[in-house]
């Protein structure tokens, strides 16, 4: 509640997804001053402004619960509901109190996740080059050539992570600057963005997201949008080296009318916005 006192902090909501007749749905709780409970948020969802103190004065943060029905605007069928528990996503170092150690590798010494590896392997080598890469032809060359390790257990106490998170594929922070720039927008798109961007998502765009596509394959190079301009003249999706022409661009840069996402997010994601910049500035025209 002090801008830069992260003592300050108190919780606002806890979300539940849950699965109900085999469906899924959304719920919001809405925590008490006095952080001892929770409250069930109704239906239509919930608006909130908090006063945020700061070096120049007090702002206002204006929170939105949302409502059932924004819940699965996102954890939508074609991003098969449940966001963010996968491989990619989850293959990353944290902090477990006693000892740092891969997730990944944590969940299969614990006997939260066994899957036989053998399978995949050509898979993940094609997943790594596509995230090193992003060009189609070396992912499939890539993914033909993979041999299963040859100290890899046995398929009957294999593990996908039995050597920890070491070759499986994964995304890059948007501030990690030791991985490159298009990896690093792409995996932010891709958290971000893929949930409606897929196929058979929200809308009639023809984007895809997914970070295992090509950029060719993500349509949006040099691609007229289907829903205006946005105030970008002459401005195409994605113009290579001009993140000023481009569509894209300009809409995680607002707020308001025509920002993307539409919904749960009302301040520009400044760190985001520099990373994409720089991702357009240095494609080739």
């Amino acid at each position: 509640m002090t801008e830069g006192d992260p003592s300050s902090r108190r919780w606002i909501e806890t979300r539940f997804l849950t699965k109900q007749q085999n469906e899924w749905v959304g719920y919001s709780y809405r925590w008490n001053r006095n952080q001892t409970d929770a409250v069930l948020v109704a239906d239509e969802g919930r608006d909130e402004a908090f006063q945020i103190k700061t070096v120049n004065g007090a702002k206002t943060k204006n929170w939105r619960y949302p409502s059932r029905s924004e819940c699965m605007m996102c954890h939508s069928r074609a991003a098969n509901y449940v966001l963010g528990l996968q491989t990619v996503q989850l293959n990353k170092d944290i902090d477990y109190g006693s000892h740092v150690e891969n997730q990944l590798s944590f969940l299969h010494r614990t006997g939260r996740v066994t899957v036989n590896t053998k399978p995949q392997v050509s898979t993940f080598a094609n997943h790594r080059e596509m995230l090193r890469s992003f060009d189609k032809e070396s992912a499939s060359a890539a993914a033909s050539a993979a041999k299963p390790a040859s100290e890899q257990r046995g398929v009957a106490n294999d593990g996908l992570f039995a050597h920890g998170g070491e070759g499986v594929p994964k995304l890059a922070d948007l501030l990690d600057e030791t991985a490159s720039i298009e990896t690093r927008a792409r995996s932010y798109i891709f958290s971000n963005c893929a949930q409606c961007h897929v196929g058979a998502g929200g809308g009639n765009s023809q984007m895809h997201f997914e970070f295992s596509r090509s950029l060719t394959e993500m349509n949006v190079v040099d691609e007229v949008p289907l829903h205006g301009l946005k105030g970008v003249e002459a401005g195409k999706l994605i113009t290579p080296g001009n993140p000023d022409k481009s569509v894209l661009f300009k809409r995680i840069t607002t707020r308001g009318t025509g920002q993307m996402p539409i919904i749960a997010t009302t301040e520009v994601d400044e760190a985001a916005v520099s990373v994409i910049r720089q991702w357009i500035e240095q494609m080739k025209k």
